[in-house]
């Protein structure tokens, strides 16, 4: 018995849903001969006793409802993702330390940076290319080894270039002469010593290195 009134009592609600949300829905109650209760939207049978009943319309807003309902379980799927996310941000911080601190990583950055004075700028970075690679992050950012000594090599370019313009004679002594780039030639003749023991020849106030 206990579980046929629950039966009828599931039907019930379902019948007063559908009329509140159908309008003009007739719901009917009728009690059979064996005294059991049935609602239906027939009209009760001839050996059943009841009739149609009155259904109030329903005052809740399920749309809103469901609508919360959606809302609260995004937000809680938003909520387990992010502590997904926070676990494997923290599970790779530990490993990411877990590298910096291992012996091979220790090994790796001694290694790249002592060398020997005939190290090349392409060894240089291969050998901090490796303690990158075994350690998960870069010790030296910036510039390579390479790129530096390009950069050298192309300022000394620039500074030869730039001694062997000809210069002009400003002022002259004894001993030698200025130039008007402010280098100091020595000599009284024709030809003249800069201080780096490049020759000139001075031809007037004009002088022209080789």
């Amino acid at each position: 018995m206990g579980l046929i009134r629950l039966a009828n009592m599931a039907a019930a609600a379902a019948l007063l849903m559908l009329g509140a949300s159908t309008a003009g829905a007739q719901v009917h109650r009728c009690t059979g001969p064996d005294g059991k209760l049935v609602y239906s939207d027939a009209p009760c049978a001839p050996q059943s006793s009841g009739g149609a009943i009155k259904l109030q319309e329903n005052s809740l807003d399920t749309r809103m409802e469901r609508e919360h309902n959606e809302r609260y379980l995004q937000g809680r799927q938003q909520e387990a993702q992010g502590q997904q996310m926070d676990a494997a941000q923290a599970a790779n911080a530990a490993q990411a330390d877990a590298r910096r601190d291992s012996p091979a990583c220790r090994l790796a950055i001694r290694n790249a940076n002592t060398q020997s004075s005939t190290a090349t700028p392409a060894k240089i970075d291969n050998d901090r290319a490796e303690a990158i690679r075994e350690c998960g992050f870069n010790p030296w950012p910036g510039k390579t080894a390479s790129e530096i000594d390009a950069e050298n090599r192309r300022s000394k370019a620039i500074e030869r270039a730039a001694r062997r313009r000809p210069g002009l004679i400003t002022t002259c002594d004894t001993s030698g002469c200025w130039d008007t780039l402010g280098n100091r030639y020595n000599g009284t003749g024709r030809t003249l010593f800069r201080t780096d023991g490049q020759a000139c020849t001075r031809t007037g106030n004009a002088l022209e290195c080789r």
